[in-house]
């Protein structure tokens, strides 16, 4: 049954038009289908909401969708993200010029459809202008999106960087924002991700860690997380935290890392949690398959005798195995540590193993 709701009107006024009130009968209206820009994490016509830890990759990730989008591309094996199509970026502590342009410049993204909503003109290293403020209204940010051609997503990188005047913890005020973003979303036909912190404090659920007031992840309809992959160096894991969409169970989170200045995806899902996640740290247990793998590693490479310790840890290096990870390996295999007097080196050797070290380091 087509839908008569009418979100979509392209001259609809995204902000907040004052309170009214109308008695709708259900039975007179139709349903709505949800579209997304990238099933089924991140859909059009609703604000999603990314949090993590600081240089942990969120602005890699949301520059990656930007030019993908920008191309027509994918993320492997996803179907594409709906475009050619355009994304409206505002950047509250990354430079256009020194990171914003080099980062999507690596990425391939073609730049006629990216663009960046600055107050007077371009930012740059040595010119220290003020934010736009999002806090008194989002005239700017919507007319700048409606003047584009086909404007399928916003980023606000970070959120907090456009609240002057808003207190970021005052619950009524977000829900506020909130509201005007999620009906310029759907003026607008995009998707809108907002970009936030962590909070240092690590005690809590996932959804109580972001900082700022909660009502930032009680309003948005999918919260998304990006963390460190404990087990492996380098990788990033993209975990849904909340999804009002859809039942979280279908919807696995992905993993990628980057090199070379581009965001690498792993074609294959991650079912992990964030809170799970976190447990398995606090319990000081990664992944537990990779902990036997490496431990199962570790005996075999000292098999046949100790072998300095800064080897070993070169050795984890070329595998992208964290410290903490073959710290834990070291306990579980049984290994040893022992300074070589000789030598005046430490290094591993696992217990009842010959003593003499394979190989020492040139003196």
């Amino acid at each position: 049954m087509p839908s008569d709701w009418r979100t979509d009107d392209p001259e609809e006024d995204c902000d907040d038009p004052g309170p009214s009130a109308h008695l709708l009968r259900l039975s007179d209206w139709g349903p709505r289908l949800l579209e997304w820009l990238w099933y089924p994490l991140i859909p059009r016509r609703k604000v999603t909401l990314l949090v993590g830890h600081q240089e942990i990759g969120k602005t890699f990730f949301t520059l990656d969708l930007a030019a993908r989008l920008s191309r027509g591309d994918r993320i492997p094996p996803d179907g594409a993200l709906g475009g050619p199509a355009e994304t409206l970026i505002l950047s509250g502590d990354d430079e256009l010029d020194d990171t914003i342009y080099p980062r999507l410049d690596a990425m391939g993204a073609c730049f006629e459809r990216i663009y960046a909503l600055t107050p007077g003109g371009p930012k740059t290293v040595a010119e220290d202008r003020p934010q736009i403020s999002l806090a008194d209204g989002i005239e700017s940010l919507d007319n700048a999106a409606r003047s584009m051609e086909n404007c399928r997503l916003i980023v606000i990188d970070p959120i907090s960087a456009f609240l002057d005047g808003m207190p970021a913890n005052s619950h009524a005020q977000v829900r506020r924002l909130l509201r005007r973003l999620t009906l310029l979303a759907k003026a607008r036909n995009a998707a809108v991700l907002l970009v936030t912190h962590h909070r240092k404090d690590e005690a809590g659920g996932v959804l109580h860690r972001t900082l700022g007031s909660l009502a930032f992840t009680l309003a948005s309809r999918v919260v998304l997380t990006l963390v460190n992959d404990p087990a492996t160096s380098g990788r990033r894991l993209l975990l849904p935290a909340k999804m009002n969409l859809l039942p979280i169970a279908k919807c696995p989170g992905r993993a990628f890392s980057i090199e070379d200045g581009e965001v690498v995806w792993e074609p294959d899902p991650v079912d992990t949690r964030p809170d799970e996640l976190q447990r398995l740290i606090a319990r000081g247990i990664a992944t537990s398959e990779r902990l036997i793998d490496i431990v199962d590693e570790l005996r075999r490479l000292l098999a046949q005798g100790p072998l300095p310790s800064l080897e070993v840890h070169q050795w984890a290096n070329r595998r992208h195995i964290p410290r903490l990870l073959l710290f834990q390996a070291k306990t579980l295999a049984g290994i040893e540590a022992r300074r070589d007097g000789k030598a005046q080196a430490w290094c591993w050797k696992l217990q009842n193993s010959p003593n003499q070290p394979k190989r020492l380091p040139d003196p």
